[in-house]
């Protein structure tokens, strides 16, 4: 993450660059929020032109990775027409909403067709050069201003704890290190409240120290099982060591769900099973999982019992909910 990159132009708040990708954002809050209108965008100083300045510099920066930039602003998108406007026929907000993230396409209307051609002079760019930059260009109108979350819940209460304290510990960092270029990601996790050392733990039940035959009868009745119950528990018993924990796994690591999550407790000779048996460890590393199922909630990681089981409740609720509009079967395995 660089903050204030003298590389990116006007997308310089903070640039994310990972091993194949780089992300340029541009972040504009203002107080009254007035709506985006086309005089804003496209203008003599538009914010497009902008984001195309940006994009180039960053393209010729990182010439071997993708680069993508955005804009994220409180302002939200203007949905008035006026005759006096650089473009008269089309809403800012039902331009971005229609047109916008699909980009030039044939056949469009002679309105979208001129508004697409307006866009392209106000940034200067034409042919293969402009549909490059409109497919990399992402607009975030009328987002909310961090962290001012409306919600009330204990995953919103805890998100605007780590919000203040990252806050908090950026600047204090700047205060002690004014010559300084890097902020170790160590430093920031730790001022969150975030285990990092938690995370990671490999969930692979190890091959058996004796011969072992897969048990077919068991394997089907188990498949029954899951497609016959649209939810609950199921459970699978019987004596230590006969394999309950093999067979199980590999059922579910090879027959397609794309939403199963393990868990086991207790690894014999595997790296990484540290503290596995206790609540806390359970809740950081499911829930870790699980977040990749569904990004809604706002806070990073889990700090205790309390929020680990709301979260969990809460991915319980969007497991339900996927399953009811889609018909998808998130299974986590605990053993």
């Amino acid at each position: 993450m660089r903050l204030a990159d003298l590389d990116a132009g006007r997308v310089d708040d903070f640039v994310l660059v990972w091993k194949t990708s780089v992300e340029g954002h541009s972040i504009k809050w203002s107080g009254d929020a007035v709506p985006i209108n086309w005089g804003d965008l496209i203008g003599t100083e538009g914010l497009l032109k902008e984001l195309a300045d940006g994009y180039w510099r960053l393209r010729n920066r990182w010439k071997d990775k993708t680069v993508s930039v955005r804009l994220q602003t409180n302002r939200p998108s203007s949905s008035e027409k006026h005759h006096s406007q650089l473009i008269s026929t089309l809403s800012v907000a039902e331009f971005l909403a229609t047109h916008w993230h699909i980009g030039p396409k044939d056949p469009d209307s002679d309105d979208v067709v001129n508004a697409w051609k307006k866009i392209a002079e106000s940034v200067n760019l034409t042919g293969s050069a402009f549909l490059e930059f409109a497919s990399s260009c992402r607009l975030s109108l009328g987002y909310p201003e961090p962290p001012n979350n409306a919600e009330d819940s204990l995953d919103a209460r805890h998100y605007r704890q780590q919000f203040d304290a990252l806050h908090k510990a950026i600047a204090t960092w700047l205060t002690n290190n004014p010559d300084g270029d890097f902020i170790k990601r160590d430093f920031l996790l730790d001022a969150i409240g975030y285990r990092s050392n938690r995370s990671g733990l490999i969930h692979r039940f190890p091959p058996p120290d004796i011969p072992y035959e897969k048990n077919g009868a068991s394997a089907d009745r188990i498949k029954q099982a899951i497609e016959e119950n649209a939810g609950g528990y199921i459970a699978v018993v019987g004596a230590a060591g006969i394999g309950k924990s093999t067979l199980v796994q590999d059922i579910l690591t090879g027959w397609g769900f794309p939403f199963f999550v393990p868990y086991y407790a207790f690894l014999p000779n595997t790296d990484g099973n540290r503290d596995r048996g206790e609540a806390l460890t359970f809740f950081q590393d499911v829930v870790e999982r699980l977040d990749r199922f569904s990004s809604d909630r706002h806070g990073l990681g889990i700090s205790d019992l309390v929020q680990g089981r709301d979260a969990l409740r809460y991915h319980m609720s969007k497991a339900n909910e996927r399953f009811v509009l889609q018909g998808q079967k998130t299974i986590l395995l605990i053993d």
